[in-house]
């Protein structure tokens, strides 16, 4: 599963920028943070984990940048003996608005849709259905703000909203992670 998802943010971030790079801009994003979940069926009962995203964009406008993300979530667990976990992996192309507040700093929106695969596990249940992955539909939306340090390269604070449908249920997790992105 790891070099999966290793080949995954490899050719995600390979081929975003590939599509047309006659004088548009081009950034790439590293987010850690961590995954809270906060609503749906599992928001009160599973604990936080380790979140690590990345994106690739190309800047068409000035204001208007659209990419592609992949994100993973490292393991949300309910803390029991016989624990019940859940992971999720995340492909997303999005769109981005920019505004320059000043000249250093930079706020933005973001929006997306696309594939959760959610690996399951319940170590109680019986039959045992561990590594039962699935894909999921699901979207993101969040805001950001970023402060530039260098030519090309701002540091800043990003917060998104997941939310992930299910059958009968809804998985809402909320990601506040640090950004650091490279303008080339």
């Amino acid at each position: 599963m790891r070099l999966i998802i290793r080949m995954m943010f490899i050719a995600l971030l390979c081929a975003c920028p590939s599509v047309s790079m006659a004088e548009k801009s081009i950034a790439m994003t590293l987010l850690p943070g961590i995954g809270i979940p906060v609503g749906g069926h599992w928001g009160g009962t599973y604990s936080t984990s380790f979140y690590l995203g990345a994106e690739s964009e190309i800047r068409w406008t000035k204001n208007l940048a659209k990419g592609g993300m992949a994100g993973y979530f490292y393991g949300h667990s309910d803390g029991n003996a016989l624990k019940k976990e859940f992971k999720n992996l995340q492909l997303m192309p999005y769109v981005k608005y920019y505004r320059a507040l000043g000249e250093k700093y930079t706020f933005y929106g973001v929006m997306g849709a696309g594939v959760y695969f959610v690996n399951y596990d319940d170590d109680a249940a019986t039959p045992d259905i561990d590594d039962s992955t699935k894909r999921y539909f699901g979207y993101m939306t969040g805001l950001g703000i970023s402060r530039k340090l260098a030519a090309d390269f701002h540091l800043g604070i990003d917060c998104r909203l997941h939310q992930i449908f299910r059958q009968n249920f809804t998985i809402t997790t909320l990601t506040p992670s640090l950004l650091a992105r490279v303008d080339f």
